[in-house]
């Protein structure tokens, strides 16, 4: 009677032992799906990052290219009107006279300071542009390392668990 018991206890001890085995290694398996699972959503995170600075990037060069654009118009304008100003002038006999003069002068500040004014609020939104693009990086980044720490975290947390089995 006592060998049948030991043989019992024996049978137990090898079936919990197996047991504990396969519940090992299923934990390891399901560890490594979820590790990669984590890292495959903190590399989706840095590519979403760059794509988003990216496109702050081209709408800050979209910007540059609407500031030049507004530039020409302004440098147009400036040049209709000082022309016009110099044939009126002349069509009224007071062509070189001191108001005229003047008036071209005020004319042509008045064209700089707009252009100015124009060059200083592209620049500000070029410069706000440029800096959503660098946060958007980083925030990216930030997403896969985060993904990485939280992965060794796991695993670290996993492998105990294993290893106390």
């Amino acid at each position: 009677m006592a060998t049948i018991i030991t043989t019992a206890l024996i049978a137990v001890g090898a079936s919990a032992g197996t047991a504990a085995t396969v519940g090992s290694v299923t934990t390891g398996v399901l560890g490594a799906v979820s590790a990669a699972s984590t890292i495959a959503g903190g590399i989706q995170q840095q590519q979403a990052g760059e794509f988003a600075a990216h496109q702050a990037y081209n709408q800050s060069r979209t910007e540059e290219l609407a500031m030049r654009q507004d530039a020409i118009q302004v440098n147009e304008e400036l040049m209709m009107t000082l022309s016009r100003n110099t044939v009126n002038a002349a069509a009224s006999g007071m062509q070189g006279s001191g108001s005229v003069a003047r008036a071209q002068e005020q004319t042509k500040r008045n064209a700089a300071v707009e252009l100015s004014t124009q060059q200083f609020n592209s620049r500000s939104k070029q410069d706000a542009l440029k800096a959503q693009a660098s946060n958007a990086t980083s925030r990216g980044n930030a997403g896969l390392v985060t993904s990485l720490f939280d992965v060794a975290e796991t695993g670290y947390g996993t492998y105990n668990k294993i290893r106390k089995t």
